[in-house]
């Protein structure tokens, strides 16, 4: 374990909005000093860099972070997760436990996150993770059929492409309404066997998507 010890990503401030220091869901206090793992760091500012390119609200002025490095077991006590709480462009602000309120920037966010990091918890995973994004670099990139990547799929394709899922919903099983529903998506005819190879097509197609809304 290599931690480096940093207050900004990619020149992005880290702030922390957490009792009892701020309240969930204000802009917090910052800069903050964290610490990750050197190449988990440099991993994510790849990350961020792609998505400050992509999102037309271009690159914040505050990334509020819940924790980085902590002393325990798991990936945070490696240094190799972060928890994103929100982003502020300003006075605009992506608030992750108001997923619902704002589904097509946070889904959109959340692709790219996925492109880069190969673990993701969100919104939709559990109420533990309904106030951040948990992102660690445990697992490696690509399609794994894992309920946190099925959760994902369904939200995007419900909420982004606008496809029926079916009626039991975002329930993290990887069904025909599904599968239909991503071939929809993807422009392809039938029903796709194989998600590895569309994997981070998908993504892509997400992100773009979503953030064209927002120029709407």
């Amino acid at each position: 374990m290599n931690l480096v010890a940093f207050d900004k990503l990619d020149g992005v401030p880290i702030y922390y909005a957490r009792q009892p220091v701020a309240a969930y869901g204000a802009k917090g206090k910052g800069p903050r000093t964290v610490r990750l793992d050197a190449d988990f760091k440099k991993q994510l500012e790849v990350c961020l860099m792609h998505l400050w390119s992509k999102c037309p609200l271009g690159k914040p002025t505050e990334l509020v972070s819940g924790g980085c490095y902590v002393e325990k077991a798991g990936r945070h006590g490696e240094g190799r997760a972060i928890d994103i709480d929100a982003i502020w462009w300003g006075d605009k602000s992506l608030i992750t436990k108001k997923a619902e309120q704002q589904p097509v920037l946070y889904l959109g966010i959340e692709s790219v996150l996925r492109l880069h990091i190969g673990m993701v918890l969100d919104f939709w995973y559990n109420q533990a993770h309904e106030d951040h994004w948990h992102c660690d670099n445990g697992t490696s990139l690509g399609w794994r059929g894992s309920r946190n990547q099925v959760l994902f799929t369904q939200a995007a394709l419900s909420l982004v492409h606008g496809q029926n899922i079916g009626s039991s919903g975002i329930d993290g099983v990887m069904g025909k309404d599904t599968r239909q529903a991503l071939a929809s998506a993807l422009g392809v005819d039938g029903i796709i066997g194989d998600l590895g190879k569309v994997w981070s097509q998908f993504l892509e197609l997400t992100a773009t998507k979503a953030f064209a809304w927002l120029t709407r």
